[in-house]
């Protein structure tokens, strides 16, 4: 977790993209509902409620995508949650 990208409060471990394919897809496509599985070190002491989220810039600087998960509650230690996009 030291080299892990992150802060002094949350490092990141691991990121999953898990596509919701339709029938007899095998390709991600604009419309294809996707899950985005986060795995972090939570190195607070104490439970935190977090949210994970995503920003996508332009190269114009811009947020042009913003996505958010609900809230949970992360435990100090290693943490797993997923937004949906």
């Amino acid at each position: 977790p030291e080299e892990a990208p992150g802060n002094e409060q949350i490092r990141l471990k691991r990121v999953a993209v898990i596509p919701h394919y339709a029938d007899g897809e095998t390709e991600i496509k604009v419309h294809t509902p996707i899950d985005i599985e986060f795995e972090f070190w939570n190195l607070m002491p104490e439970t935190e409620q977090l949210n994970l989220s995503i920003f996508l810039w332009n190269v114009a600087g811009e947020c042009i995508f913003n996505v958010g998960s609900e809230f949970l509650e992360a435990a100090s230690g290693v943490c797993r949650g997923r937004l949906k996009i």
